[in-house]
């Protein structure tokens, strides 16, 4: 998160360079007309009063040393902000990288790239008459059995970063470091957006590595899900990803520091 301070100095430092130029126009513009008065008054000052005159070019000598003294010292100002910007060329292209590196991790931009589309869906297989006799504790556990619930999801997002993908989403939903995924009656919310079976969820990051993840033993595809049908996962050449279309705002966080 350093990128946005350096930014700022960057923006400082052209407003300083542009203003120190805007005075120093200004101090040449006041010379010049100093020594234009200089020239006129050589020009009509009578006789009798060369010695006022001759003050007044003592006084006037003085004021343009001081204006040439602070013209000086603000081309040296301005010699030094010129440097500082263009040593810094290099390090701005840097940051713009680095930028676009955030935005990406803080899922504020369209990506796309190679990656691997998983399905998830509520099981064909699922009991329906399972008879009489049971606990309710059991006979809920067997009705939930083939649905697929906010902690199956949250679980598919969790097991993808971790196998290694840069960027996820749910259908039209890209997940984030503020993303809610929870139950809501039938319904299951992403970012407070409400969706049905199937889920499809897609990621971005290098597909094969993130499908052996995904295969391993006790994994997503070797498991519960796979048992009941209720999730496939293809590699894709390009997967495409929109960016987060919640809120932004930051009331109460501050940056320690």
């Amino acid at each position: 998160m350093s990128v946005f301070p350096s930014v700022r100095s960057r923006t400082t430092w052209i407003l300083w360079v542009t203003a120190l130029s805007i005075v120093l126009g200004g101090l040449l513009a006041a010379s010049l007309k100093t020594q234009r008065d200089l020239r006129s008054r050589l020009g009509v000052a009578p006789g009798g009063r060369g010695g006022g005159f001759v003050a007044y070019l003592s006084e006037q000598a003085d004021t343009n040393r001081e204006l040439q003294a602070e013209i000086a010292k603000l081309r040296k100002k301005n010699s030094q902000w010129e440097e500082r910007f263009a040593s810094g060329a290099g390090q701005e292209k840097a940051l713009g990288t680095e930028l676009q590196d955030v935005k990406v991790l803080a899922g504020l931009v369209p990506v796309k790239g190679p990656g691997i589309i998983v399905t998830l869906q509520d099981s064909k297989e699922a009991p329906k008459d399972i008879g009489t006799g049971l606990s309710p504790e059991t006979l809920r556990e067997i009705q939930q059995a083939g649905i697929v619930h906010d902690s199956d999801i949250r679980l598919v997002i969790d097991e993808l970063f971790a196998a290694g993908a840069e960027a996820v989403a749910v259908k039209d939903q890209r997940v984030v470091a503020r993303t809610a995924v929870r139950c809501v009656g039938p319904s299951i919310l992403v970012n407070d957006v409400k969706m049905a079976s199937p889920f499809v969820v897609k990621a971005v990051g290098n597909s094969k590595e993130i499908m052996s993840a995904l295969r391993t033993p006790g994994g997503l595809l070797d498991g519960d899900f796979a048992t009941l049908g209720m999730i496939k996962a293809e590699l894709a050449n390009e997967v495409v990803l929109p960016p987060y279309s919640g809120s932004t705002l930051i009331k109460y966080s501050r940056i320690v520091k």
